[in-house]
């Protein structure tokens, strides 16, 4: 819920902040993805569901702007740079609805692109090519030294990872949608909605759960009302 609301602009900044000393290009162990298109990537990322591969893999044809759709046609196949099929043939050429301000969003940043053919990357290096997954890993390390978290029951940290965007939008739309898993499964472009239950299950059962504790301690201020 936090990454829903200021999270993702606390992660933005903090972004920003490191980038000023730390963007460059070429070197492995800095910062090579620009500011301004990260916060893009996360925003869609975290309203679509886009795995990591299907983003880096997303080109200017895939993206409609008048129907406010994307269409998966592939990602990046594990360990290269090449592209590919989508991970799983359910989100192979699945079509994903991108809201009215995220697409906003997407135009103003593909207006200013140097690359403006049909074909061309979304999000592409400097060069044209997939950006690596290299880029995304260290573009998460300043995130997570200036947002750190702690988990309230173990009290283990945790670290912010590029896929909890992924599992944001998830939540969300279970939240939105209930326990229709079918639906959910489609949109995730998961193999089936097992899969979909057995990853994602918990966030129903913990709130029917919370919705049961919250009813029973209700019932203590009933009781207490009823004393004479």
């Amino acid at each position: 819920a936090w990454l829903q609301t200021d999270g993702l602009d606390a992660y933005t900044a903090a972004y920003v902040e490191a980038a000023k000393t730390k963007l460059k290009h070429g070197n492995r162990n800095e910062l090579t993805i620009n500011p301004h298109k990260l916060e893009v990537m996360m925003v869609l990322s975290m309203t679509t569901g886009l795995r990591q591969g299907e983003l880096r893999a997303l080109r200017r044809c895939d993206y409609s702007a008048n129907r406010q759709m994307i269409k998966i046609r592939g990602g990046i196949d594990h360990g290269t740079q090449n592209i590919g099929l989508a991970k799983t043939d359910e989100g192979q050429d699945r079509e994903i609805e991108v809201p009215s301000e995220v697409c906003a969003m997407l135009d103003d940043f593909l207006s200013k692109s140097k690359f403006q053919t049909f074909d061309d990357l979304i999000f592409p290096s400097t060069v044209g090519t997939p950006l690596r997954k290299n880029d995304f890993s260290q573009a998460c390390k300043p995130i997570r030294a200036a947002c750190p978290f702690v988990d309230e029951d173990t009290g283990k940290p945790l670290h912010f990872l590029w896929s909890d965007l992924r599992h944001a939008f998830a939540s969300n739309l279970i939240d939105q949608l209930g326990a229709n898993w079918a639906e959910v499964a489609e949109s995730m472009g998961h193999t089936n909605a097992n899969f979909t239950r057995k990853q994602y299950g918990h966030y129903i059962v913990d709130e029917e759960k919370s919705a049961r504790k919250r009813e029973a301690a209700a019932n203590i201020l009933v009781k207490r009302k009823g004393r004479s």
